[in-house]
């Protein structure tokens, strides 16, 4: 079993990355970043990267849903100059999408936590490749 700087296994120390993910972006960011700079376990690095990854698409996917409400009371202010118009999203479906948003990632992230202590992680081929061609190996 392999050993990170800190004394703790790789295993342990990529759970504790994956959870992190699920209690603040900055603690995700400290983690991930010191596995990235200071770790020399390319598996531990590649859970780094794969956590980040899911944390900023997530993030990605909730600003998009924010974004439509933005347009829609920009429209909404055009409109009113002219007509009495008010344009809403339909029983609050912004607030939906976000919370379904943020259940399918912090469920991600538990499961690849969980996975991370038996030293394994989730497969997704485009995400495995594109980690594969882009990160630099240390052994």
């Amino acid at each position: 079993m392999n050993k990170t700087r800190v004394g703790i296994s790789t295993t342990l120390m990529g759970t504790i990355i994956c959870f992190s993910g699920i209690i603040s972006f900055v603690v995700a960011i400290l983690v991930a970043g010191y596995a990235l700079l200071f770790e020399k376990d390319d598996w531990l690095r590649k859970i780094a990267v794969k956590m980040i990854l899911v944390v900023l698409f997530f993030g990605v996917a909730m600003t998009s849903i924010n974004l439509i409400d933005y347009a829609l009371s920009v429209i909404n202010t055009i409109l009113n100059w002219f007509f009495t118009v008010n344009i809403r999203i339909p029983v609050d479906l912004k607030s939906l999408f976000n919370l379904i948003a943020m259940i399918l990632r912090d469920g991600l992230l538990i499961v690849m936590g969980v996975l991370a202590l038996k030293n394994d992680t989730i497969e997704v081929k485009f995400v495995d490749n594109l980690i594969n061609k882009h990160i630099y190996k240390l052994n």
